[in-house]
């Protein structure tokens, strides 16, 4: 029987009643392809969120290292006379 009707119906009606018999809905693909982009937009803003994040805990964490580094260079600078700033 579930042959012959799936012969004798449209493409895709058949699933349709079958789903409505289970009570379950129909995705289209479009509404796939929309969740998938939704999901793709949410990983990609949660992504740059915690990466900014870890920047700016990376450079508060290192800006006495940084500003030590510097006061080296320039002292170097200093004690080296005749040497142009940017050989340093």
């Amino acid at each position: 029987m579930p042959v012959i009707a799936k012969s004798l119906l449209a493409s895709g009606v058949t699933m349709k009643k079958y789903c409505r018999g289970k009570n379950w809905k129909l995705t289209s693909p479009n509404s796939n392809i929309l969740r998938k982009r939704e999901l793709k937009e949410l990983y990609n803003r949660l992504a740059f969120e915690n990466d900014a994040e870890s920047i700016g805990y990376f450079f508060s964490y290192t800006k006495e290292d940084r500003q030590e580094k510097i006061k080296d260079f320039s002292n170097k600078w200093k004690r080296e006379n005749g040497q142009s700033f940017d050989s340093i």
